[in-house]
């Protein structure tokens, strides 16, 4: 078993040290490591560290936004005056531990099956996706490596029925909602797995119903600290105020764009999303009110928008997912040496936006653009179509928790990621799921062509 994870582990680490290494000698500007986003989790650990609390960049009021998760993991580098290149060495060796879960996962997935679980965690391995965004100071590294830990937990209590994997799987899925609030409801879809494998495969049930209730108080229950935080400290009733940020700022903007038929952007724009002098012009009796009311003002604005223009706002749902799926993602990779990509439409999709230019005049005005773009497309449609093989391959998966619970965990995240905002990164969490299943399919279409040339090699001798 350690002959085959082993050069695994060591190509992935070697693969995640090197980019970052030839993008910093390249560009020579650790600022190439950042994102749009990396400030709101720099800010707060800044202020965490001077402060000891978790504020805002005010230093006053106390941050809401986004709960404190990543900022926790940029403390070692902002402490050792680095947190580029520590938050990417630990982002490193994060992402070979979620190739290592990949393994174990497939492991307990298909019975012991060693060469295939080594297949999906190579997959994993050189998966463009993951491999970039060790590179990033932003949490889908750290998220992604907590979902597989909650995952193969729960996979392996599901096989020993021991309560301390269960206990671990409720831990770690908890612990992911700090990272990403996306995870908040994971714990209701996870429970009613479990009650459906109690009543479906458990003779004496009352023990592992109590199993499945302890699954679900401990997760929630690590969740809800952080909401008695907020409300303590802010008045403010949930998880994160930047679901309301997304709410109205993305998702009901989207829709208004279409309505007004203007680009988002200017929708965004309008509403004041990055001057908030526009948006106290439209919500004058804002403008001394708390930051707590700010947000909820968003969240019932949001709502409203949404719930008069559904079948507006689910056909934008439905393209972010497509977005979230086809998306290549070499933007970022462009990008991470310093190119321009904003005439591409960044992490959109290859060439799906009408105002980009089209395919030829781009080959014709920057070949590695296009290159990359379409290296990055036909990966991408490499490891989904592998994995479409996989789900169509295995069998009897309807009675198969642990694989129910991957494909379910796979759709609930892919379901959330849709919208206005279906970046390609979105897909990350995605990716080792896709990834175990990709494995499942080209192991698949391995064993047919040895099949296929065994015979041929029979009736020859014959």
């Amino acid at each position: 078993m350690k002959r085959l994870i082993l050069p695994i582990l060591l190509g992935a680490f070697l693969i995640r040290f090197l980019l970052p290494l030839f993008a910093f000698i390249y560009t020579n500007n650790p600022l190439v490591f950042h994102s749009a986003d990396t400030g709101l989790y720099i800010e707060p650990a800044t202020q965490l560290l001077a402060t000891g609390r978790f504020l805002n960049k005010d230093g006053v009021t106390p941050d809401i936004e986004y709960p404190p998760g990543y900022p926790l993991l940029l403390l070692p580098g902002l402490l050792l005056n680095n947190p580029e290149g520590v938050t990417i060495g630990l982002q490193i060796l994060l992402s070979c531990l979620t190739v290592y879960l990949v393994y174990q996962v497939a492991l307990l997935l298909s019975g012991g099956k060693v060469k295939l679980s080594a297949l999906c965690a190579g997959l994993y391995a050189v998966e463009p996706l993951s491999i970039l965004y060790t590179t990033k100071l932003m949490s889908e590294t750290l998220y992604t490596t907590i979902l597989m830990v909650f995952l193969y937990c729960f996979c392996k209590y599901i096989e020993c029925r021991r309560f301390k994997y269960l206990l671990f799987s409720a831990i770690a899925l908890g612990v992911s909602t700090y990272v990403r609030p996306i995870s908040y409801y994971l714990p209701f879809l996870i429970t009613i797995f479990l009650l459906i494998w109690i009543f479906t495969k458990i003779q004496k049930k009352k023990i592992f119903l109590v199993h499945a209730c302890l699954f679900f108080v401990i997760s929630m229950g690590i969740i809800g600290v952080w909401e008695v935080r907020n409300r303590v400290v802010a008045g403010y009733p949930g998880f994160a105020a930047g679901v309301d940020v997304n709410l109205y700022f993305y998702k009901a903007a989207s829709v208004l764009a279409v309505k007004e038929n203007i680009p988002f952007v200017d929708m965004q724009k309008k509403l004041g999303f990055l001057d908030r002098q526009i948006y106290y012009s439209l919500h004058p009796e804002l403008r001394n009110g708390t930051q707590t009311e700010r947000y909820l003002s968003m969240r019932e604005d949001g709502k409203k928008i949404l719930a008069e223009n559904r079948l507006v706002y689910l056909i934008l749902h439905l393209k972010g997912i497509v977005q979230v799926l086809s998306g290549p993602g070499a933007g970022e990779y462009i990008s991470l040496f310093g190119r321009n990509v904003n005439e591409l439409g960044k992490t959109q999709g290859a060439f799906q936006d009408s105002r980009t230019e089209t395919a030829k005049s781009i080959m014709q005005k920057d070949p590695v653009i296009f290159g990359t773009y379409a290296l990055m497309g036909v990966l991408l449609f490499a490891y989904i179509l592998l994995a479409a093989v996989g789900l169509i391959s295995y069998r009897n998966w309807l009675n198969n928790i642990p694989f129910m619970a991957l494909l379910s965990l796979g759709f609930y995240l892919l379901a959330a990621a849709g919208g206005q905002s279906g970046y390609s990164r979105f897909r990350h969490p995605i990716m080792p799921l896709i990834c175990i299943l990709a494995g499942y399919g080209l192991s698949v279409i391995f064993d047919k062509f040895s099949k296929k040339n065994s015979l041929e090699e029979q009736s020859v001798a014959e």
